[in-house]
């Protein structure tokens, strides 16, 4: 019950629009990469995603 108030008090601090439930399943999967909470919930770059396909490309 702990871990899920703390789910809800991120999630209404940061005006998440992601369930807890999400945002559990984003947490779990993301155990060990170093990068804040809030990185973890931003959009991603498109940026960063064109060059990812294209190092996808090289390969």
């Amino acid at each position: 019950m702990c871990v899920y108030l703390l789910i809800a008090y991120f999630k209404f601090l940061n005006d998440l629009k992601k369930s807890p439930m999400e945002i559990l399943r984003i947490l779990s999967l993301n155990w060990f990469e170093k990068r804040s909470l809030t990185e973890l919930f931003d959009p991603p770059d498109k940026k960063r995603d064109h060059y990812e396909a294209r190092q996808g490309c090289l390969l």
